[in-house]
């Protein structure tokens, strides 16, 4: 037992975090003081563990005093092997203890526990953003109207029609499908890839959701001072259907039946006729009208939250869309010029947006969306995608390096928290899942450098990124939080320095 004794001054000072590994039987507690050097400073360090308390208790002296100092960690709700002893470390700014489990923090077992005892909401399991679960719950709504996060302002008119946005890659998936022939199944790679640019429009009283964004029609917004968009004369075709700004049809004559062979088959294939009848729904190639329209074709515009290198245009600008009352950002779109949206829409960040007020209830639909989950899935979907776990992040307006992140563990868990006068902490830790990544910015004490990660992306060892410089500089700031649960002899690896984001 740990003897009879109370916090004290300068309890308030330490600090805790409980580690674990989704598939390991091990759980680490880190418990540190930054401004203090245990090995000179104190003496009799004793760590005791009282299972049936939930309790890990560290007691020690300070040199010069008889008085022994207790701090109380919270154990959070995990399955602590009772026959193992714990493992304990002292370092010069940290203790380390290791406690063995009989499961792993994400064994399937747990949740069911968590579920047998009702407290699921408590356990904060993994939100990973679904298209799929909004949209039926916004569906499911009479009326819907999203909010500013920051300030409440109503930010639309009642909205009801709502639509997953379509899929990246369209000409490439119709062309393996069907194949790029022309003539290839009557032309259905082309009429798909046609319709997909189409429905890609805004249309007034609907919403396209993705992983991140809504994309609302500009005429939904209130307090909006957008431009309309302006509409070629070669865009508008004499059937009425009106194709997005940028893309043409083919309306000269010999074009509709000179085909190089680029673009169709071998004439005796193809007669006259069908020629004829698909380039009324073939998107002109032109370069004067967008520099590259595959960005807009295949669906690279995205969600406008966060953008790869493929979806980056030297034509196809972004621009932040701000809170009417309060200038928050709240939201993005794309543009060419006279900053007039190309596709009739703002994409407002889920994470910066709400369904209800007050925002945060239950029924909020967007509640669990946040900066660092949104990115932390996107980054594990580039190290999935693209086998990259190097990130550089750039400003979208000025293409700027802002920030390096490499993904150091996709499979972490994790808490943190501060001790009272007392040396207590609050009781409920809660584990959830997370991310460790390793990050450098400029200014923020580690030399960045921009030549080497050039050279990285040169060697495709690195992927490159896209946003805002606000939303960069939030995300420091939530990355410099997580470091802060490190003591300082941990937070640096490699020059980088060590953080964590939940997902």
């Amino acid at each position: 037992m740990p003897p009879a004794a109370t916090g004290g001054v300068g309890c308030e000072a330490w600090r805790f975090t409980w580690e674990g590994q989704s598939h390991a039987s091990v759980i680490r507690l880190l418990v540190f003081n930054s401004d203090r050097n245990l090995r000179v400073e104190f003496r009799d360090l004793e760590v005791n563990t009282l299972i049936g308390e939930s309790l890990v208790v560290v007691s020690f002296k300070e040199n010069g005093s008889d008085e022994a100092r207790l701090l109380r960690v919270p154990i959070p709700r995990v399955l602590i092997d009772h026959d193992s002893l714990p493992q304990v470390k002292a370092f010069d700014d940290h203790i380390e203890v290791k406690l063995v489990l009989l499961l792993p923090v994400a064994h399937p077992l747990i949740s069911e526990f968590d579920s047998i005892l009702n407290v699921e909401e408590e356990r904060n399991e993994p939100c990973r953003p679904v298209v799929n679960s909004d949209l039926k719950k916004l569906s499911e709504m009479e009326e819907v109207n999203f909010y500013c996060r920051n300030c409440s302002y109503k930010l639309t008119k009642g909205l009801s029609d709502f639509h997953e946005m379509p899929s990246v890659n369209w000409r490439e998936v119709a062309d393996n499908w069907f194949g790029n022939c022309c003539c290839s199944f009557g032309g259905v790679s082309e009429k798909l890839v046609a319709t997909y640019a189409k429905s890609y429009m805004c249309a007034p009283g609907s919403v396209l959701l993705s992983e991140s964004s809504a994309l609302v029609c500009k005429n939904d917004l209130l307090g909006c001072e957008l431009r309309d968009i302006k509409i070629s004369k070669q865009s508008v075709p004499q059937d009425g259907v009106q194709e997005p700004p940028g893309f043409t049809r083919n309306v000269d004559e010999e074009t509709k039946i000179k085909k190089d062979d680029s673009d169709c088959c071998n004439g005796s294939f193809c007669s006259p006729e069908l020629v004829e009848s698909l380039s009324k729904v073939r998107i002109s190639s032109a370069e004067e009208e967008v520099g590259n329209e595959r960005v807009f074709l295949d669906g690279y515009l995205g969600s406008g939250f966060m953008i790869r290198s493929s979806g980056i245009s030297k034509d196809i600008k972004w621009n932040e869309y701000l809170c009417p009352q309060c200038s928050h950002l709240i939201g993005a779109y794309p543009y060419i010029d006279e900053y007039t949206p190309i596709d009739g829409g703002v994409r407002l960040f889920k994470c910066n947006i709400s369904t209800c007020l007050p925002r945060g209830e239950s029924k909020d639909i967007f509640g669990n969306y946040n900066l660092e989950r949104m990115l932390a899935t996107q980054l594990l979907e580039i190290a999935q995608d693209e086998l990259s776990y190097s990130t550089v992040v750039r400003d979208i307006q000025t293409k700027s390096m802002l920030m390096h992140i490499v993904l150091l563990n996709p499979n972490s868990w994790g808490c943190s928290g501060n001790f009272n006068l007392a040396g207590s902490a609050d009781f409920k830790q809660v584990i959830h899942p997370m991310i460790k990544v390793l990050y450098s910015a400029p200014g923020h004490g580690m030399e960045f450098d921009s030549r080497t990660l050039e050279d990285l992306i040169r060697k495709d060892k690195a992927d490159e990124i896209y946003m805002f410089s606000s939303q960069i500089c939030k995300l420091v700031r939530v990355l410099k939080q997580g470091n802060d649960q490190y003591p300082l002899s941990c937070a640096v690896l490699q020059d980088l320095f060590l953080s964590s984001m939940s997902k």
